[in-house]
């Protein structure tokens, strides 16, 4: 049997503080909260149609969970939004590192969170054997 990933569903990173973790990422990540339970110091935002992340306060969760002190995570964004999403970043007050051009023709910027959190957005493009690489090599081209 093969295991077929379709994606992440969901992360979790260790923050200070909830309310101001909450702001940052809904005032410059526009993500919208999807579930917010105080009570167990923790809330989940979406990423996307299918990914959450969990801002979480420290301590170990049902499972022995415990958040990510120190995480470094990629969010996949189209090639031509880049230079805007940078744009609105810096827009915001954020330190935003790069782009960096990759060697299979990617790009990165990245920023970090108040809680030190590394966050990447990246234009990552399919493997070259895929369909989806020839769709986006007809569309931006090899740079």
């Amino acid at each position: 049997m093969t295991i077929n990933v379709h994606g992440v569903s969901e992360m979790t990173l260790q923050v200070r503080d909830l309310d101001e973790a909450e702001k940052w990422y809904t005032d410059n990540l526009d993500m919208p909260v999807s579930t917010r339970d105080l009570e167990n110091g923790m809330v989940w935002l979406k990423a996307g149609e299918w990914t959450r992340i969990g801002l979480w306060l420290p301590g170990e969760r049902e499972f022995g969970d415990r958040p990510g002190v120190h995480v470094h995570f990629a969010l996949r964004v189209d090639k031509s939004e880049l230079p805007g999403i940078k744009e609105q970043l810096e827009s915001k007050g954020l330190t935003v590192e790069g782009p960096v051009k990759w060697p299979g023709k990617e790009h990165s910027i990245y920023i970090r969170d108040p809680n030190g959190h590394l966050i990447e957005f990246f234009d990552y493009l399919p493997e070259k054997d895929t369909p989806q690489y020839a769709e986006q090599k007809a569309k931006y081209g090899d740079d």
